[in-house]
């Protein structure tokens, strides 16, 4: 059983470093998409025209 040691020079830090970068912009990227498609899909969603009485919600008279 042979144990490769890889040494910690520049170029092989400034690589995996790189590619940590790019995953992590990627999946923030990814995230804010979803995110926004699920915002996009409750801003079209269509609500009964009595929603408000459904919910509980009752209108009070101020006089």
């Amino acid at each position: 059983m042979q144990i490769e040691i890889q040494m910690n020079d520049a170029t092989n830090t400034h690589a995996g470093a790189q590619f940590s970068l790019r995953r992590t912009v990627l999946t923030l990227l990814g995230a804010m998409g979803a995110f926004a498609v699920m915002i996009a899909s409750y801003a079209t969603a269509e609500l009964p025209a009595n929603a408000a009485t459904q919910s509980g919600i009752e209108t009070v008279s101020t006089r």
